[in-house]
């Protein structure tokens, strides 16, 4: 990977504001930290309104889920890019590249992938279903946790294999489908996931499992954002620099995946968990003043 940063480009990450650049070439994958990071910025408001209004913050999420996927359709159709809802982009500076060119190469693609009022939908959707779990008292049989589970996951991959006649049929345009399609799917795939997390939750028996893999699920959010980190380091290596075939990249995963989850580890030590522990402080306060 190349990256083109700069001392505004830098600056901007280290601000977390790497996301509304015209150009997303500075350190390409690592956009979606400020892009988080600007979402957890507004998550106190909407969890304050959701304990001192509950209807009234629901409705108002829920409003922000739909304009987020009305304002996707208007942003695929207007830069014409409706069919690429599937497209995987690094964000690379290629070498003799200027930025007219990066932003027109782009444009559409990155407002679609990086600013937060396009992707707020599945972060509002599981801030809903923590507050659910916290907040409400539920019970449902093994049996419909089940079947609602298997439909959810039915549902899911149902999700994600629907993009197929965007590869069977490159350069649809801005069609019905893939219109409705990159303007929901992200938020579509996130809902039916929310079910699957409230149906194993509110399920009568609890599911036991192993400890590590607890361990790992709260590791893995922390792994996902620092992977890149990890991935612009190992670029440095020569061995990399030099292959002529994915076996070589492939090697490198594992190592990728240790170094992730030990700086994850570090994370949660360090950062999420006392804040984690303070934040839940203030909202059983808040809980307990209502």
């Amino acid at each position: 990977m190349v990256s083109t940063c700069g001392n505004y480009g830098t600056a901007s990450q280290l601000l977390f504001l790497q996301n509304w650049q015209a150009t997303p070439t500075c350190f390409g994958y690592l956009w979606y930290l400020g892009l988080d990071m600007q979402l957890h910025f507004c998550a106190p408001f909407l969890l304050h309104m959701l304990y001192r209004n509950t209807k009234r913050a629901i409705l108002l999420a829920f409003t922000l889920v739909g304009l987020s996927v009305i304002l996707r359709a208007g942003h695929c159709i207007f830069y014409n890019v409706c069919d690429q809802s599937d497209v995987d982009i690094p964000f690379i500076s290629y070498p003799g590249q200027d930025v007219a060119q990066s932003a027109h190469i782009y444009a559409g693609i990155w407002e679609l992938y990086a600013r937060p009022y396009t992707k707020c939908g599945p972060f509002i959707l599981g801030m809903l279903v923590g507050f659910s779990m916290s907040k409400v008292k539920l019970q449902i049989s093994s049996a419909l946790s089940n079947a609602i589970l298997a439909v959810s996951l039915f549902l899911a991959i149902a999700c994600i294999y629907a993009i197929l006649p965007e590869y069977w049929y490159p350069h649809l345009g801005n069609t019905l489908y893939t219109v409705a399609y990159t303007a929901t799917f992200r938020t579509f795939f996130a809902a039916v996931f929310c079910i699957a997390v409230l149906v194993l939750f509110y399920r009568s028996d609890r599911i036991r499992v192993r400890p590590i893999f607890p361990v790992l699920a709260r590791l893995t959010f922390n792994a996902y954002l620092l992977h890149m980190p990890m991935v612009f380091v190992m670029n440095h290596l020569p061995f990399l620099q030099s292959a002529q075939s994915p076996y070589e990249l492939v090697a490198v995963v594992p190592i990728v995946a240790i170094l992730s989850f030990l700086a994850s580890f570090v994370f949660y030590l360090t950062v999420e968990s006392p804040l984690g522990r303070v934040s839940k402080s203030i909202l059983n306060a808040a809980y307990k003043s209502n």
